[in-house]
C-alpha cells in the first residue's frame, strides 16, 4: 500500500482552537448496511487484448499487467459497511460559528479481505458573525474529506473504486448587496487546495493490482452575479466566473506521461438564468452560458505518424489547441403534484475537473421521485443518463444510464430499515488499452440496511 499523503489540516486545527466550552447540542447517527455488488471493478467481462509493440515495464511480464480488475473475470462479493455520523453546531461569542459533521465508515468485503477500507466523510466549517464584519460581508474556512468514485467513469457507490480527497476552502466576499431597485449583486473570492489522498486500504494489495492515481492542486476563483427580482415568483440572472487551476502534483491511471504543463490552465464561464414558482407546488429554473479554458503554458508539439495510401506513414508535426470552449446550460422542475408525492426533472450540461485534473465535459437527465406510501413508508425511485468526456466535446463521449429504487421504513423517530437496488450500464465509446478504466460495463448492486439516530446529546 502507498504510504498517504500530507493532509493540509491548518484550517481545522484553526478552527477547532477557537472553540469554547459552551455545551452545544449533538446528533449521532450509526448504521450498518448489507451490500451484494455483481460487479466489483466495473469490468466488461473481455480480457483485453495487449497491444501491437506493447513492452510492458521492466521487471514485469504482460501477465502482470492483467490485473484482477481487468483479467475478463468479473468479480462479484457482498459487502458490509458500518457508519457512525456525528454532527454538531457551536457559537464562539462574537467571532462566528464553528459547526462540524464528521461521518467514518468501514467497507469489509466478505471474499476479498484485501479490499477493506476505511471511509471518512467529513465538513467542518468556521462562518464569521454578521457582528465581526461589515454589513453583506461574508466570510469563512471550511475543511472538506470526501469518500467517492475514483473518476467521472466509476459508477457511484462503487465499493471497490472508493478514494479520499480533502479540500480545503477559504472563502470571503459581498452577497445581497442593494445595486438598484429590485437589483442585487454578489462578488466573491474562494482559494482551494485539493488533495488525492488514495484508497484508505487496511491491508497490502497484489502488487499488479492498479492503485487508484490522482492530482493535487490550488484554485483560485473569482465569481460575481447580479439577481434582479421580476416580480414576487421570478428573478433573472447573469454571473460570471474565472478560475486559475495551479497542479502540484500529477497522477493519472489513463494518462501516465501527463504534466502539470498541459493541466494548469484558467477556466472561465458567462451565463444568464431565470428562476420562477409557477405555484406553491411547482418551481422551476433554467440557466444557459458558455465555458473557456485556456492553458497557461503553450503545449509542446506532438508529431504524428499518418498512413499514406501507398502504405506508408509520414510524420507530421501539430500544436495542440491551447483554448476549448463549450456550451453550457440547465434545467431543473421541482413538483409536489399531492402530499406526500415529489418530483423532479434535471437536465445539465457543464465542465469540471477529472480526478487526475483532466477538463471534462458531462451531459446528463435525471428524473427522481418520492412518495410518501403511509407514515412511516416511503417509496423512491430515479433514472439518469449521461454522457461524459475529456476536453470540449461529447461527439465521441460514454454513455452510462443508472436506474435505482428503495424503501425505507420507519420502525421509530429515531430507527429505520431501508432496501434497494441500484442498476448502472455503461457504454465507452474510446478502443479500450491496457491501463484505461473507461470501458463498457454493466452493474447490479442490491442493498439493505439499518439506521438509527440518537438527538440532544449534549456536547
Amino acid at each position: 500500500m502507498k504510504p498517504l499523503r500530507t493532509v493540509r489540516l491548518s484550517i481545522v486545527v484553526f478552527a477547532l482552537g477557537l472553540a469554547q466550552s459552551a455545551a452545544a447540542q449533538v446528533v449521532v447517527s450509526m448504521g450498518v448496511e448489507e451490500v451484494y455488488d455483481d460487479n466489483l471493478f466495473l469490468e466488461s467481462g473481455n480480457k483485453r487484448v495487449v497491444p501491437e509493440g506493447f513492452v510492458p515495464p521492466e521487471g514485469l511480464t504482460v501477465d502482470d499487467i492483467f490485473t484482477v480488475d481487468n483479467d475478463g473475470k468479473i468479480d462479484d462479493d457482498f459487502i458490509t459497511n458500518v457508519f457512525v455520523d456525528i454532527s454538531t453546531a457551536r457559537e464562539l461569542g462574537r467571532y462566528g460559528t464553528l459547526s462540524a459533521d464528521v461521518g467514518f465508515g468501514a467497507l469489509i468485503f466478505a471474499d476479498l479481505d484485501d479490499e477493506n477500507r476505511l471511509t471518512l466523510d467529513s465538513l467542518i466549517q468556521l462562518d464569521a458573525n454578521r457582528e465581526m464584519l461589515p454589513n453583506h460581508l461574508y466570510a469563512s474556512l471550511n475543511s472538506d474529506f470526501n469518500s467517492g468514485g475514483a473518476n467521472v467513469a466509476v459508477a457511484e457507490g462503487t465499493a471497490a473504486r472508493q478514494v479520499q480527497t480533502h479540500t480545503a476552502t477559504f472563502a470571503f466576499g459581498l452577497e445581497n448587496l442593494p445595486v438598484a431597485n429590485q437589483l442585487e449583486g454578489n462578488l466573491g473570492y474562494n482559494l482551494v487546495r485539493h488533495d488525492f489522498l488514495g484508497e484508505f486500504v487496511l491491508s497490502d494489495r497484489p502488487d499488479n493490482r492498479l492503485e487508484e492515481e490522482g492530482s493535487d492542486f490550488f484554485a483560485n476563483t473569482l465569481a460575481g452575479s447580479l439577481v434582479y427580482a421580476l416580480n414576487q415568483t421570478t428573478d433573472l440572472d447573469v454571473s460570471s466566473n474565472v478560475t486559475l487551476y495551479t497542479f502540484s502534483t500529477v497522477n493519472s491511471n489513463d494518462n501516465p506521461d501527463l504534466t502539470s504543463e498541459e493541466l494548469d490552465r484558467f477556466d472561465y464561464s458567462v451565463s444568464t438564468g431565470i428562476q420562477h414558482a409557477f405555484s406553491e407546488r411547482l418551481q422551476g429554473s433554467a440557466n444557459v452560458g458558455v465555458d473557456f479554458s485556456t492553458l497557461v503554458d503553450t503545449p509542446m508539439d506532438e508529431v504524428i505518424e499518418v498512413t499514406n495510401p501507398d502504405g506508408t506513414t509520414t510524420s507530421i508535426v501539430q500544436t495542440p489547441d491551447d483554448t476549448s470552449s463549450s456550451l453550457a446550460f440547465s434545467g431543473r422542475l421541482d413538483a409536489t403534484p399531492f402530499d406526500g408525492t415529489g418530483a423532479s426533472l434535471v437536465v445539465v450540461q457543464s465542465s469540471g475537473v477529472d480526478t487526475d485534473g483532466s477538463r471534462i465535459i458531462i451531459r446528463s437527465v435525471g428524473l427522481n421521485l418520492s412518495q410518501d406510501i403511509t407514515d412511516r413508508l416511503q417509496f423512491g425511485a430515479g433514472g439518469r443518463y449521461m454522457q461524459f468526456d475529456q476536453g470540449d466535446s461529447l461527439s465521441d463521449s460514454t454513455d452510462r444510464y443508472s436506474l435505482s429504487t428503495s424503501l425505507r421504513y420507519a420502525l421509530t423517530e429515531s430507527l429505520s430499515l431501508s432496501a434497494g437496488w441500484n442498476y448502472t450500464n455503461q457504454d465507452a465509446s474510446g478502443q479500450e488499452d491496457i491501463t484505461s478504466r473507461d470501458q463498457d460495463y454493466e452493474s447490479n448492486r442490491f442493498y439493505v440496511a439499518i439506521n438509527a439516530g440518537l438527538v440532544g446529546i449534549p456536547g
